[in-house]
């Protein structure tokens, strides 16, 4: 399928088109390719080992998926709800560790998404309870994810390495409809280390 990330043509697709009511109870915004591309970038500067098995489960429309198998990558592509992009009707939140590891063992060293954002802290949670020991989660987020008391328990544990803050302001796929270079929000990749025990390290890129 051709994809235009500025048109974002092939989203007008009749088989994949959906009300506004349906992205807005899903919590559907696309991350942008770019966005993607320059963590990529980044991480191989900084010497990051990204897994080669990586399980996206909230996968969309595959917006991360695409780049990640551009760049070599065997990504499991899972999500609550069927698009025809991806395995639809799991829901990661109910995913546990034992279920995990009778259905995909070798997706869980790395867990690799941009979750749905009024469950994200759920998400990183349980990302962090079904990998493995020495297993990694990545997390495409709003930058303001780092407030909140609610969420002070995520970085007590002392498992978040890395907050690689984005330079400029990134654009994602509003209501499935368009991307936007730039916005409102300032986004950062948060990335969660099982073996880690410190002070999260923060860079820019």
């Amino acid at each position: 399928m051709s994809k235009d990330w500025t048109g974002n043509a092939s989203l007008y697709l009749t088989n994949h088109r959906k009300k506004e009511e349906e992205v807005a109870e899903y919590d559907l915004y696309c991350t942008h390719p770019d966005s993607i591309k320059i963590f990529l970038k980044k991480a191989k500067e900084e010497g990051l080992i990204i897994p080669y098995k990586i399980w996206e489960p909230a996968s969309g429309l595959n917006s991360i998926v695409d780049i990640l198998v551009d760049n070599g990558y065997d990504v499991l592509a899972t999500d609550l709800v069927e698009r025809g992009y991806n395995t639809g009707g799991v829901d990661f939140l109910k995913e546990t560790r034992e279920t995990c590891l009778r259905d995909r063992p070798e997706y869980l060293k790395c867990i690799f998404t941009n979750p749905p954002y009024a469950s994200a802290q759920e998400f990183v949670k349980n990302a962090l309870e079904v990998l493995d020991n020495d297993g990694i989660c990545i997390m495409f987020l709003k930058l303001t994810f780092l407030e909140g008391k609610k969420r002070s328990a995520l970085f007590k544990n002392k498992k978040l390495k890395y907050v690689w803050i984005y330079s400029e302001r990134q654009g994602c796929g509003k209501n499935m409809r368009e991307f936007k270079n730039g916005g409102a929000a300032a986004y950062a990749m948060f990335i969660w280390d099982n073996s880690y025990n410190g002070l999260p390290q923060i860079n820019w890129m």
